[in-house]
C-alpha cells in the first residue's frame, strides 16, 4: 500500500501538471483524464488518511488505557505503603510500651534503635539568610504574559504563536 507522504507527492504533481495543461491549452478532453486520475489521488489520500487516524484513535485507547491501569496501580501503592506505615508505627508503638527492645523469628528479627539526632524547624523560626537555601527557579507566568501580549504590550525574549493541531472526533 502507497505511503500517505507519496500520495501527498503524487497530489502535488498532478495539481502541477494540471496547471502546466492549462498553461499548455490542453483540449477539454485531456483535462478531464487529468482531473479524473487527480480524483484517484484526492480518493487514494482521504482513504490512507483516514486508516491513519482510525490507528491514532486506536493508539489514544491504549494510551488512556495505561493511564487508568497507571492510577490504579498507584492507588494500590498508596493504600498498601499506608498500610505498612501504619502497621510499623503500631507495632514500634507497642514494643515502646511494653518495653521490648527485640523480637526474634526464624525469618528476621524485629528491634527498636535510637536515630540519629534530626532537626525540626518550626513555622515561625526567625532564620538569618545564612541559613536558608537559594530558592527554587522560578516559571514565567504564562497566562499573565498571554493576557498582556494580547492587550499589545511588548515583553522581551516573548510572543503569541498559533500552531497547528489535528482532531479526531
Amino acid at each position: 500500500m502507497t505511503s500517505l507522504f507519496k500520495i501527498s507527492e503524487q497530489h502535488a504533481q498532478a495539481l502541477a501538471i494540471i496547471e502546466q495543461m492549462f498553461d499548455d491549452g490542453c483540449s477539454e478532453e485531456e483535462l478531464n483524464e487529468a482531473l479524473c486520475l487527480l480524483d484517484g489521488v484526492e480518493s487514494d489520500f482521504n482513504a490512507k488518511a483516514v486508516n491513519v487516524a482510525m490507528y491514532i484513535r486506536n493508539l489514544q485507547t491504549e494510551e488512556n488505557a495505561i493511564n487508568e491501569a497507571k492510577k490504579a496501580m498507584d492507588a494500590r501503592e498508596k493504600a498498601i505503603k499506608n498500610k505498612r506505615e501504619s502497621l510499623t508505627a503500631y507495632l514500634l508503638n507497642q514494643m515502646l510500651l511494653t518495653g521490648t527492645k527485640q523480637v526474634k523469628c526464624p525469618y528476621f528479627i524485629v528491634s527498636t534503635r535510637t536515630n540519629a539526632p534530626s532537626v525540626k524547624v518550626d513555622g515561625n523560626a526567625h532564620l538569618p539568610d545564612s541559613l536558608l537555601l537559594p530558592p527554587k527557579p522560578r516559571e514565567p507566568d504564562k497566562k499573565a504574559i498571554k493576557d498582556l501580549l494580547e492587550k499589545g504590550q511588548l515583553i522581551d525574549g516573548c510572543r503569541l504563536e498559533r500552531s497547528q493541531s489535528l482532531m479526531i472526533k
